[in-house]
């Protein structure tokens, strides 16, 4: 939880790290992202595939922040069925949000598991 508190701030308007923090976090994550959803929708427009990235995003960084409210109203009763369910639940939304028909599709080269589990490309994890 540390690191998420970390990154939180460094996402903020006081951040002291933005620059790495862009550098080693967002854009590789944001890279993988995009040529997962091109080779998925390759007729979306360039600006379209950058707002789904910021969707996921934000939605990864919803459930993250809220997970303890969320699995308080919820069925779920641990942490790995907390991580596999919000998975599936990003997956399928965002590829259905993009138009595709394979929503077993995997959307990047580092799985939402691996985000969750702080495991970033450049070394944060």
């Amino acid at each position: 939880m540390r690191l998420l508190q970390i990154i939180y701030h460094e996402i903020s308007p006081d951040a002291l790290a933005l620059d790495l923090v862009t550098s080693e976090l967002i854009i590789p994550i944001h890279k993988a992202l995009h040529q997962s959803i091109k080779a998925s929708q390759p007729d979306l427009p360039e600006q379209f595939v950058s707002r789904c990235i910021s969707s996921i995003a934000g939605q990864i960084l919803h459930f993250i922040r809220f997970r303890d409210i969320i699995m308080g109203y919820s069925n779920i009763t641990s942490e790995q069925q907390f991580i596999d369910e919000m998975t599936e639940h990003i997956t399928t939304f965002s590829l259905q949000g993009i138009g595709s028909k394979d929503y077993a599709l995997c959307l990047c080269t580092y799985p939402l598991h691996n985000i969750y589990f702080h495991k970033f490309p450049g070394g944060f994890g």
